[in-house]
């Protein structure tokens, strides 16, 4: 684990300190992050979402190989097992497309085909 997140964990700690209701198990959980345990920033981090660059990089690297027609897409399922194997699962996948496609504007191309058959509907992203 990084020193910066183990810097985050410690922040985390020190601000949920200042808010803390004195429930014990609450405590713990301080105790934890304010420690540098890792378990606990691990868990903070699961809890609020944290998606790693490196994920991103792989989810951008896909997406840009099928915006160029490298790549066979006619849907999510057209991805599904290269980014499993890259260990990005189908909810940070839609986190990230969102990101880039409905706010970057990005990969505009491929929307039609992710809103398509070939994709489960969670996959659908609105325009």
């Amino acid at each position: 684990m990084s020193k910066e997140m183990i810097l985050l964990g410690k922040i985390l700690g020190e601000i949920y300190l200042l808010k803390n209701n004195g429930e014990d198990r609450f405590e713990q959980h301080i105790y934890g992050l304010l420690n540098g345990f890792e378990d606990a920033i691990q868990d903070e981090l699961e809890f609020i979402g944290y998606i790693s660059a490196k994920k991103v990089d792989v989810v951008m690297q896909i997406l840009d190989e099928c915006d160029r027609g490298e790549r066979n897409f006619t849907g999510y399922y057209d991805i599904r097992d290269d980014l499993k194997k890259a260990g990005v699962d189908r909810a940070d996948f839609i986190k990230i497309a969102e990101r880039f496609i409905k706010i970057d504007g990005r990969f505009l191309s491929l929307l039609d085909r992710l809103n398509s058959n070939n994709s489960p509907t969670e996959c659908h992203i609105r325009r």
